[in-house]
């Protein structure tokens, strides 16, 4: 198994290849000397004992000096402020919460329970890929999902016609209010809402707006 580099950081350096004898000698590039022995006499030490994400963690303290548990998986969690603040920094409203997942979609002390409609959050892109080829699918391109998105529609502001709100019906699933401090819920939801809660569009899509970002397959 081989543990990639850690690129692009000062002191970065090759981490061994568990798959062959820890004494092996390892591939150490741009990285202190002193830095580099102290960091494979304590991985030998560690590397029959240690799981490989760990031995990483590990690896990464004592090159860069950064605590494990500041390694620990997390994701961004929406947080909103209760007063107004500057917009222009999205930490305001996003918290790095350790322990949040797709089955934990608000910290380690929620579950997904009662959330089996609605749509998973907390993955990556690669957690993306690896679910649509396991269904035999593939990610749609940018250029791909705008045209499912639109349901048949040219030219229009909303992918389902040129009112936000048509006749006061809700057609996503939305922010009302000032973002992010202020949510008036007009649509019944604060956090997600269930997959087919508004119409389907031109195509029969659902939630083609609204609710969640996508992943696709290329830059926007």
């Amino acid at each position: 198994m081989n543990l990639s580099r850690v690129a692009g950081l000062p002191g970065s350096v090759e981490l061994f290849d568990l798959s062959k004898d820890p004494g092996e000698k390892n591939n150490i590039a741009d990285a202190n000397p002193e830095k580099v022995t102290e960091l494979k006499n304590k991985m030998i030490a560690i590397s029959k004992e240690m799981a490989p994400p760990l031995l990483i963690m590990e690896a990464i303290k004592l090159t860069f000096g950064v605590p494990p548990e500041a390694l620990a998986p997390a994701s961004a969690v929406f947080s909103p402020p209760t007063a107004v603040f500057n917009r222009n920094d999205a930490y305001v409203w996003w918290s790095y919460v350790q322990g949040a997942d797709w089955r934990h979609p608000k910290g380690p002390a929620r579950s997904i329970e009662g959330l089996a409609k609605h749509p998973v959050v907390h993955i990556g892109y690669e957690d993306a890929v690896a679910y649509a080829q396991w269904a035999g699918k593939e990610l749609p391109s940018e250029a791909e999902f705008e045209f499912a998105a639109r349901g048949g529609l040219d030219g229009k502001p909303y992918v389902w016609g040129d009112e936000l709100h048509p006749g006061g019906r809700m057609m996503a699933n939305t922010w009302q209010g000032e973002f992010p401090w202020e949510n008036a819920c007009d649509d019944g939801y604060y956090w997600t809402s269930p997959i087919g809660s508004y119409p389907a569009n031109g195509y029969g899509l659902y939630d083609m707006a609204g609710n969640v970002w996508q992943w696709t397959s290329d830059w926007y």
